[in-house]
């Protein structure tokens, strides 16, 4: 866990596995032991393995929190977070080294397979079945520069345009800045195709997941976003983060059984969902080896131009308890010795407590549509069964949907108020007026 450098500093390198993710901490023995004391130890003081976050972890970690931010603000702050996100009681795993270096997939599922076991949950992935067919290749963990790093050397992967002819003096996010991601980088995405080329496809399919995001509160490019929208709005510039719902639901449904499911529709937030497949398919390259993109050359053609198709494979979502604050994608890559039916490439991507899955649509400039008998091979590997099916060629532009699920906490109530007594109070003096209050029905004719 630990070596030297040049001024005889001591280094301490080491991973935290958890359910949510993996974690690499490097940094100096001076810096880090502070953070080292909430760990378990055994009778010689040798940190355990297997970690329990108990009360007494949490308690430790509050306690040093403030000093290790201080010493080291940037990378430290991050840390803090992922910590503090760990579920209490959940049991977890400190590895020697960076866990993320090697993406191989017997080194990450195998990780990820021992902190499942230990918290007695079954992972979803069997590495046996998927092993034999694909090799794995996973990002979103550790920051990541993806291609060549000298400009002068570099083809853009969507343009195939070279120096002078392109500029790549800025930064392309590998996946949306948007949606979190702060750690995947793609030095092939040429200044134009970054700034130009993909904006319609990626508002798009931001505008599909932007309610999502603000309703988390998660950071994003600007921050945390306010929607302000026909049946919706959410300011989260106020301390409680104000949500209002304009539907025809029947509420009070929820004083009588304490649970309420509704859908709304808000046609202020479109996307196509052709577009949606596109974005996942351009992240998708944005990672993948350069050596795969000359077999992707349709399906990159199909991302940068005003083309749709009719027919396309579906994609696969569904949610899950996980919450990922950092987008991670994982791209399997079929073997020459695996089964014949099954798609060359396969995706999934994480973002918050969302999972896409879904394939490249052209491969070998060949349209690739899913047999039966491809989906039943799927399902054995990926239990394709455990997802929601999108039809993804439509084009045409499409009001957001919103499936919302409404619990009436116990001790909690949802009150019908006044509009003019709503819009005269402030967010404190109506907590403290109705402290029990979750939400209230608002009456615009009192």
């Amino acid at each position: 866990m630990e070596n030297q450098d040049s001024n005889h500093t001591v280094m301490l390198g080491f991973s935290v596995c958890t359910i949510n993710g993996n974690l690499n901490v490097y940094g100096s023995f001076k810096l880090l032991k502070g953070l080292l004391s909430i760990f378990q130890s055994d009778e010689s003081g040798q940190l355990l393995v297997i970690q329990k976050a108990d009360v007494v972890f949490f308690q430790k970690l509050h306690a040093v929190s403030e000093e290790i931010i201080a010493a080291d603000p940037p990378r430290s702050g991050g840390l803090i977070k992922f910590l503090e996100n760990i579920k209490i009681n959940e049991k977890f795993v400190l590895t020697s080294g960076n866990v993320n270096a090697d993406r191989s997939l017997n080194n990450y599922v195998s990780i990820k397979q021992k902190v499942y076991q230990l918290n007695e949950m079954h992972y979803p992935i069997d590495l046996g079945k998927i092993g034999k067919n694909y090799i794995l290749s996973s990002f979103g963990d550790v920051e990541a520069y993806i291609g060549e790093s000298d400009k002068k050397k570099r083809t853009c992967r969507f343009c195939g345009g070279k120096i002078p002819g392109v500029k790549f003096d800025d930064e392309a996010h590998a996946i949306s800045e948007s949606l979190g991601n702060k750690l995947l980088y793609c030095n092939e995405e040429c200044d134009r195709c970054n700034h130009k080329r993909f904006v319609r496809i990626e508002q798009d399919f931001i505008n599909a997941h932007l309610i999502l995001y603000s309703l988390h509160r998660k950071k994003g490019k600007k921050g945390i976003l306010n929607v302000g929208g026909k049946n919706i709005t959410i300011d989260n510039k106020k301390t409680d983060g104000f949500i209002e719902i304009k539907t025809d639901a029947d509420f009070t449904t929820v004083k009588e059984n304490g649970i309420l499911d509704f859908t709304i529709q808000e046609p202020r937030l479109k996307f196509a969902p052709q577009n949606v497949y596109k974005c996942l398919c351009k992240f998708a390259v944005s990672v993948i080896d350069k050596k795969h993109l000359k077999r992707l050359s349709e399906t990159i053609y199909w991302l940068g131009s005003d083309c749709t198709k009719t027919k396309l494979p579906p994609i696969w979502f569904m949610i899950t308890y996980e919450m990922y604050d950092q987008p991670q994608i994982r791209i399997f890559i079929k073997k020459e010795t695996a089964n014949m039916i099954l798609p060359d490439f396969v995706v999934q991507l994480n973002i918050l407590n969302i999972q896409y899955l879904y394939i490249f649509p052209f491969v070998d400039d060949k349209e690739f549509m899913l047999s039966e008998s491809s989906k039943s091979a799927m399902e054995n590997l990926f239990g394709l069964s455990k997802y929601f099916e999108i039809a993804s060629s439509l084009d045409n532009k499409l009001p957001l949907v919103l499936r919302f699920n409404i619990i009436n906490q116990e001790g909690a109530e949802i009150m019908t108020i006044g509009k003019s007594e709503f819009d005269s109070l402030s967010d404190k003096e109506l907590q403290a007026k109705y402290p029990n209050v979750s939400g209230f029905l608002i009456n615009n004719n009192a």
